[in-house]
């Protein structure tokens, strides 16, 4: 992956997948290890396939987590699947983007018994094409950045659908950003130059911290009859999550059927913070052998960064003391352009440090949905909770309300 950032900014996506399989028929892959990839570590395009007993990890430190440091492991996807009747069992993968994605023009696919940690169990990003009859459950996300992902790209050539997509059974323990992920797809898509990373035409990866950043529902692509059952989100480190449709395509028939969000002092919670993360991914027993971020190494990228923002500082304190018969002066007065440079510059970061502090408090609320919006004929039911404001509220604790009344 070369230097953090750089290596990225250098080679972009043009690396090789670690294991690529084409127009496959009657597959099994079972009994692997896979580690470090490129980009894709399995990239399996086949009908008829079973994959079993499989280790992904691809990371970059030893931490409990998912770092910034780790998370420059871009693209570093586990299993990635097109094709149809497809059965996924007992994996274990840790890595730093999407853990078993399911790609464009997908079907009939069964995906069990995971064991995950990254950027979650997904579906997408989807763009012209039609993705159905999907279900994973029994499966456990331990300290992902992103639990269950649902996505679309932005569809060029005409509308995209996923539709008849099951969820069940499924613990997504201490998440780090959010938990849930249904709407637009959080990335840098291919309009933009690399050097414009917030800018995206659905929903920007700087999105909700930065003021001019969006997140736009798709326009055209759809979500139909999706259903969340028997979901325990433990100690979200944010919200729990967004649902993002839009009123041209919003997300159709959604159901969440026993979607519970619990703190940090539950039994579950208790449970897994004793447990030993290599019981869960056996893969995390290989050491990692990635010189770029050795202690040295990062050392001297603090030194770097540390040099490059006195420069800046430098070079704004030149800037704001004004430029006269080439000399530079500041004075107590100084002129009126000074002033108002300065009183600009100190507005937008007065503003921006206020927008920052209020989607903090918002993203922090572990008792309500970030974004609810777009959506038609959404239902909460069981003991659903918190039931998103933009559903309809049937769980047992309304009904048991309405009875009292």
């Amino acid at each position: 992956w070369g230097i953090p950032v750089v290596g990225y900014v250098q080679l972009m996506e043009f690396r090789p997948d670690l294991f690529l399989l084409q127009n496959a028929t009657n597959v099994v892959l079972e009994y692997l290890t896979f580690k470090d990839a490129p980009r894709w570590t399995l990239n399996l395009q086949a009908h008829d396939m079973i994959v079993r007993y499989v280790s992904v990890v691809a990371r970059r430190t030893y931490g409990d987590g998912h770092s910034f440091l780790d998370l420059t492991a871009f693209n570093s996807d586990g299993i990635d699947l097109h094709g149809s009747n497809v059965h996924v069992h007992d994996v274990d993968i840790w890595n730093q983007d999407d853990c078993v994605c399911v790609k464009d023009r997908s079907s009939n696919m069964l995906l069990e018994r995971i064991h995950a940690s990254g950027v979650g169990l997904t579906v997408g990003s989807i763009g012209h094409s039609t993705v159905s009859n999907i279900t994973f459950r029994n499966s456990l996300l331990y300290r992902s950045f992103k639990g269950i992902y649902m996505k679309f790209r932005v569809a060029k050539n005409g509308p995209g659908l996923i539709e008849n997509v099951l969820y069940e059974n499924i613990t997504i323990f201490e998440p780090v950003q959010w938990g849930l992920w249904i709407g637009p797809a959080q990335q840098v898509d291919n309009e933009h130059p690399l050097g414009y990373p917030c800018n995206t035409q659905l929903c920007s990866l700087c999105w909700p911290m930065l003021p001019f950043a969006k997140c736009l529902g798709s326009k055209n692509s759809r979500y139909r009859n999706i259903t969340l059952r028997d979901i325990n989100i433990i100690n979200p480190l944010q919200s729990p999550g967004v649902i993002i449709g839009s009123d041209s395509a919003p997300v159709e028939g959604i159901v969440f059927d026993n979607v519970v969000v619990s703190g940090k002092n539950t039994p579950e919670a208790i449970f897994y913070q004793n447990m030993d993360r290599h019981e869960l991914f056996p893969g995390l027993a290989y050491p990692i052998h990635d010189h770029y971020v050795s202690p040295f190494m990062l050392g001297f990228y603090v030194i770097c960064i540390l040099a490059t923002a006195a420069l800046v500082v430098l070079a704004l304190l030149w800037c704001l003391g004004g430029k006269r018969s080439g000399y530079s002066r500041i004075d107590g007065k100084g002129d009126n352009k000074t002033k108002s440079l300065r009183f600009v510059l100190g507005s937008i970061v007065i503003l921006a440090a206020t927008h920052s502090l209020v989607i903090a408090n918002g993203t922090l609320n572990k008792n309500h949905y970030f974004v609810c919006e777009g959506v038609v004929g959404g239902a909460a039911t069981g003991n659903t909770r918190p039931v998103p404001s933009c559903f309809r509220d049937e769980t047992r604790r309304r009904r048991t309300w309405e009875l009292q009344l």
